[in-house]
């Protein structure tokens, strides 16, 4: 069995295979040990939530039960943070990782596959998540943000740094990202040229009034001397 074999298997809890790992409500000591170390390390993928914490020199990784509450979480034993942490996001990937190609009906959820990672758009509950790297040494990561420019900047860092560019990224998900930010993040327009706001010369009528004056002047000298001339 390959390490994504065990972490695909969601409904045995494979991924609690071989370790020392208990429900809350069993080990009310360690539970309550856990709850008073902050955690060390935080990932959230949809409803579910891991943690790290390292409870003075014993380092748990926790499996929050946030739907059945909290006797029913589950801690597990790691020789290590680094072990736990990669333990955690290596559950965390996979779930990401089982959910590739998903659309939700009105698109408000889409998860992406780009072979060695994956990503995921939720805007329901306003999450972005990205999973990189293949078990055992994936690297996964979300955020929470109210908006889709936010988020697919997360996605495109993160991506990028990787060495995954937005041009190598699927179709169908640049296209989304297309979509999305115009209404998100319209181009702001460059402010006007200050010499566009100079007002233009006004009109001077009494220039007009002054030539035409000067043109019946001259009429009248002309007139005048031609009469003079008979």
């Amino acid at each position: 069995m390959t390490a994504a074999d065990t972490y695909d298997d969601w409904f045995d809890r494979g991924y609690l295979r071989g370790l020392d790992h208990g429900r809350f409500h069993e080990a009310p000591q360690i539970a309550a040990a856990i709850e008073a170390t902050p955690a060390v390390d935080d990932v959230r993928f949809r409803g579910e939530h891991l943690t790290v914490h390292d409870v003075d020199g014993a380092v748990f990784a926790v499996l929050w039960e946030e739907w059945f509450g909290r006797d029913a979480s589950t801690w597990v034993r790691h020789p290590s943070v680094a072990a736990a942490r990669s333990w955690t996001h290596q559950v965390a990937a996979q779930w990401l990782r089982n959910e590739t190609g998903y659309r939700s009906g009105a698109g408000t959820l889409q998860v992406w596959d780009g072979g060695s990672w994956a990503a995921e758009r939720d805007l329901v509950h306003g999450r972005w998540a990205v999973a990189i790297g293949l078990q055992p040494g994936v690297t996964y990561a979300s955020i929470a943000t109210a908006g889709p420019v936010e988020g697919w900047a997360f996605i495109a860092a993160a991506l990028d740094e990787a060495g995954f560019p937005a041009e190598t990224w699927p179709a169908g998900m640049r296209r989304v990202r297309r979509e999305d930010l115009p209404y998100m993040a319209p181009v702001t327009q460059a402010p006007p040229d200050p010499a566009a706001l100079v007002p233009a010369e006004p009109h001077r009528p009494e220039r007009r009034r002054g030539l035409a004056t000067i043109l019946r002047q001259l009429v009248t000298r002309l007139l005048a001397s031609i009469r003079q001339t008979r």
